[in-house]
Order: structure tokens, then sequence, then C-alpha cells
């Protein structure tokens, strides 16, 4: 993406060969969802996979808490399975909030790949990102 909402609360999250990261202001509870080349799907009710992936930040935003916020999805370094992959955002909504503004950035060996930003309303998936590796 060209812009992003507001930069990462600092803190530490994985990295290595595929890492997706999801990051929002306001109290709407996102959620990063990604799809491994095996299909399996890594978001909050299924936080690692077989291939090696994990969700290693969940954020969920208190009432009212509308700072910045973040989610992360990684394979290690030498862990990641070849293949297609994808990413979503959901909105499952918020207390203040009904639609935040997020930003997603999918990073292939720590150099920016693909991602979206823009404002998700209460219930909206945002585009579908794909890519490769």
């Amino acid at each position: 993406p060209t812009t992003t909402t507001t930069p990462p609360p600092s803190g530490s999250y994985g990295t290595g060969d595929v890492r997706a990261t999801l990051t929002w202001t306001g109290d709407c509870d996102l959620d990063l969802h990604v799809i491994d080349p095996s299909g399996t799907e890594i978001y909050y009710s299924n936080s690692t996979s077989p291939s090696g992936g994990r969700l290693d930040v969940d954020d969920i935003p208190g009432s009212g808490e509308v700072g910045t916020h973040i989610e992360s999805v990684y394979w290690p370094i030498g862990g990641a399975p070849r293949g297609s992959y994808s990413s979503f955002v959901r909105n499952l909504g918020g207390t203040v909030s009904s639609a935040c503004g997020y930003t997603l950035e999918v990073y292939v060996n720590e150099s920016y790949v693909t991602g979206s930003s823009g404002t998700l309303a209460d219930g909206a998936d945002s585009p579908t990102s794909g890519w490769s590796f």
C-alpha cells in the first residue's frame, strides 16, 4: 500500500520467510486471515498450521480502546512451504467504532510484496491479497 494508518505499535512479532502484518486504529475487532498453500487458514480460531505458520500476535481491543493495534502471522526462516498464499482482514465489530482504518502488509524474506489498506465497516472483509513463495 502507499499509505499506512499509523506506525505499528512497539513490540515484537515474528519474522521469517513469509510475514503478514495487520495494523489498525479504533476499537474494532479486526482479524487477520492467512491461507497457506495447503489451504489451511490461520486466524484467531486456528492459530497454527501444519506447514509451520503461526498467528503470533492476536490483538482484541477493549471497548473504546482506539489506539493502534496489530496482528501478525509468520513462517520462520526456512519454514515456509513453496506455493500460493492469500490473506484478508475481517471486521468483527467494535463498541465505539463501527468502521476502522486498516493496513495489511505482506513480506517475503522481509521485502514487501502485496497488501491493502482502507476502511472496513462492521462485518466487512477486505480485498484478498495473493502472493507466491
